[in-house]
């Protein structure tokens, strides 16, 4: 890091806002900040393997990611400086607030914050990092709305079968239905998008994605810090609920998706960085003595394609509707190879227990499982 770089004030105020997996999201309070936070979150990793130092994530996303976006279309992180002590506190809090019932602190917690944090979240705290990652606020001003939502495989997997019935998302996302049956043995959630739709060259399947994104039907995502882990949609301030035939929100994002080709350019990108699949990747084993062997060109090809296939889309609609739709895309963190094990599990499941292909064993009395996959719809149109 250079000393030209920024570092947070000590006595900048943070404000806990979100997290996911692998990241918390602060707000910042740019009132007691230079003008370079105004519109920021400071986003900072957990402690977990699979978490790259941060200064390391820039690095690496500044390389990778960088030179196949345009800047206007992605969220650029900027690599910051952290006062000492800072991590230490956040974690204390972080425990504070998993002591939060209905909203109240236990007595003896003291602190303003009036959100609990997410039980399945309890346990995992900061990683002891020296920097943090700036992201760009995405909440909308004014009267715009923003829909943010994960566009995941635009294409299938190099290694599905010729035979297949269900894109990657599908095939995960039925495999993720029949575990949810199994387990609560109740109603199922409706299925979410398909993504192949986004990518299609028919306006009627792109505008079958963006109907199901906008309609607050459609199940809600598990969250990230910034985003869901799986296709769906996440309305924030400012997007009204509904999916009326009469939306104006509808045309506008076919539009949109017509004359930006993001999707398209998305899914070329994932198919020319990955088209022998997870399960043809080898792990270049790092040596007994002295630093880890950085990964070999074929995979960090590959752990680009995967970045893609799980990025997020923000997506701002102005309340001019005269106005041009603008998305930028965001989660770019380029992904680990620790994370190679358990995409292939993944994968084989999908393959061996027949998600790919509808032919999976259901339990007795188990209805069928519709994903509605466009691939089972007209798959001469995705072989391509």
């Amino acid at each position: 890091m250079s000393t030209r770089d920024p570092v947070l004030p000590q006595n900048v105020e943070l404000r806990y806002l979100a997290e996911g997996a692998a990241n918390i999201v602060y707000k910042v309070d740019s009132s007691a900040a230079p003008a370079i936070f105004k519109g920021k979150l400071l986003r900072l990793r957990k402690d977990l393997p699979t978490t790259l130092p941060c200064a390391e994530a820039w690095e690496r996303w500044n390389q990778h990611i960088r030179p196949l976006l345009a800047p206007s279309e992605m969220l650029s992180p900027e690599l910051i400086a952290l006062p000492d002590q800072l991590i230490a506190r956040l974690n204390q809090h972080l425990r504070h607030l998993e002591t939060v019932v209905q909203g109240r602190l236990d007595v003896g917690h003291p602190t303003t914050h009036r959100d609990r944090r997410p039980p399945s979240r309890h346990g995992v705290y900061l990683a002891p990092d020296a920097h943090g990652l700036l992201v760009t606020d995405m909440t909308p001003a004014g009267d715009a709305a923003v829909l943010e939502f994960k566009p995941k495989w635009l294409a299938q997997s190099p290694s599905a079968p010729s035979d297949a019935v269900r894109c990657r998302t599908c095939a995960l996302n039925a495999r993720r239905e029949h575990l949810q049956r199994r387990r609560h043995a109740g109603p199922a959630s409706p299925a979410t998008f398909c993504p192949l739709r986004l990518a299609s060259p028919s306006e009627d399947e792109v505008r079958k994605a963006a109907a199901s994104l906008l309609d607050p039907q459609t199940p809600p995502p598990r969250r990230s810090s910034l985003s869901s882990d799986a296709a769906g949609s996440l309305k924030l301030a400012g997007m009204p609920d509904g999916a009326d035939p009469d939306d104006r929100r509808l045309p506008r994002f076919c539009a949109w998706a017509r004359e930006s080709q993001l999707f398209h350019r998305l899914q070329h990108l994932q198919l020319s960085l990955d088209d022998q699949g997870v399960l043809a990747a080898t792990l270049d084993p790092s040596p007994q003595s002295g630093p880890p062997r950085p990964p070999p060109p074929a995979l960090d090809n590959l752990l680009t394609a995967m970045t893609l296939r799980d990025c997020s889309v923000f997506l701002t609609f102005p309340a001019d509707e005269r106005a041009p739709l603008t998305a930028r895309l965001g989660d770019l963190d380029h992904k680990s190879p620790l994370k190679l094990d358990r995409w292939r599990t993944v994968e084989r499941q999908l393959l061996d227990e027949g998600w790919y292909t509808a032919t999976e064993t259901y339990l007795s009395g188990e209805p069928p499982i519709d994903m509605d996959c466009m691939l089972s719809l007209a798959p001469a149109r995705l072989q391509a």
